[in-house]
């Protein structure tokens, strides 16, 4: 797995993920550009990869389950339309 880096400082692993910003951040922007007592709300960086990781395993369960649906609508109207070619008298 690669190790996140912090959005500002390339060069630096990110440790927190800043839910305010949605930035991944390293301690140094922790200390100066988010600090928690201007409401910045922060993450371990490894819990937030693994809450994101939850949240776009369930909208893939979501968009599959969608998918079916779709599948299920296509196939649905593809029925109707060979069912009304089939009515309908050549010339």
């Amino acid at each position: 797995m690669t190790t996140p880096r912090c959005d500002r400082h390339v060069d630096r692993a990110a440790e927190l993920h800043c839910e305010t910003c949605s930035m991944s951040i390293c301690l140094a922007c922790a200390a100066t550009r988010h600090l928690p007592t201007t409401t910045h709300k922060f993450l371990d960086i490894d819990d937030a990869v693994e809450l994101c990781r939850e949240k776009l395993a369930q909208r893939a369960a979501e968009l599959s389950e969608r998918q079916v649906t779709c599948l299920g609508r296509i196939d649905d109207t593809n029925a109707r339309i060979e069912a009304l070619r089939s009515k309908i008298k050549p010339f």
